[in-house]
């Protein structure tokens, strides 16, 4: 088996988030201790949510999981998931997986709504409109969050905030609607990194054009009539396709 090149990547971080709705069940996943991150609100759609496992370089299961990466490699396909944690040794996984289960679920002033912050398309817009105390409080016991982004790993270090850090993990209004625009500038991003031809030359650089982009999206929006939008197309689409959703509001009753 060829070793792949993010072997010592892989081994540097202690935890994966997996996204299982968008992993092929090979031999090693089904044998991998699983830890599901599943809200009280998505208890039905268990399956369908992420879930977190302990890197065991020493497990049965580690080498499929190695051989998976190399291939993956080879094609220039995404690796089997896309996010690595590095944490302390002192913090249990039930512990962990507990706060990002929390975070799953973000609160603003309308309700609350499932958001996919294990998305890399979602998590690198994070630093451009959360404060940094926000994103420790997403963070909480991670120390360094790895993503596998534009066809490349990119480290991303906690911020380090120590004092007035939220325990409640929400947003304000202006954020909110930020979130609520990532699905058109993540749009707008795709199109322009085509015409590129060229990967990011950095995440200053792809969250300089993320800004361009959300400018324009508040133009346009600005510039239609209020009525232009047809809420219940908006509403069944929700509806049909809710876990393809970046993110998602939750209806209560």
């Amino acid at each position: 088996m060829k070793k792949p090149a993010s072997t010592d990547f892989i081994r540097h971080h202690q935890y994966a988030v997996v996204d299982r709705l968008n992993v092929f069940p090979e031999p090693w996943f089904k044998s991998a201790p699983m830890i599901p991150l599943v809200p009280g609100e998505f208890r039905n759609d268990a399956e369908s949510l992420p879930a977190l496992l302990p890197i065991d370089p020493g497990a049965d299961w580690f080498p499929g999981l190695l051989e998976e990466f190399a291939v993956s490699e080879e094609s220039g396909d995404p690796p089997p998931f896309l996010n690595l944690l590095v944490v302390p040794k002192d913090v249990k996984p039930d512990t962990l997986a507990r706060h990002l289960t929390n975070r799953l679920i973000i609160y603003f002033q309308q309700g609350k709504g499932y958001l996919r912050y294990f998305d890399p398309k979602n998590f690198v817009h994070f630093n451009r409109f959360l404060r940094p105390a926000q994103i420790q409080a997403l963070y909480g016991p991670v120390k360094e969050w790895s993503i596998y982004f534009d066809k490349r790993w990119i480290t991303e270090p906690e911020p380090g905030v120590t004092e007035n850090v939220p325990s409640f993990w929400s947003v304000r209004p202006g954020q909110y609607a930020v979130l609520d625009r990532l699905r058109v500038v993540n749009q707008a991003l795709f199109f322009w990194r085509e015409d590129l031809d060229r990967p990011w030359e950095s995440l200053d650089e792809f969250r300089a054009y993320a800004n361009l982009a959300d400018e324009i999206t508040i133009q346009e929006l600005q510039a239609l009539p209020p009525d232009a939008r047809d809420e219940d197309i908006v509403d069944a689409v929700s509806d049909q396709f809710p876990k393809d959703f970046h993110f998602n509001r939750i209806q209560t009753q």
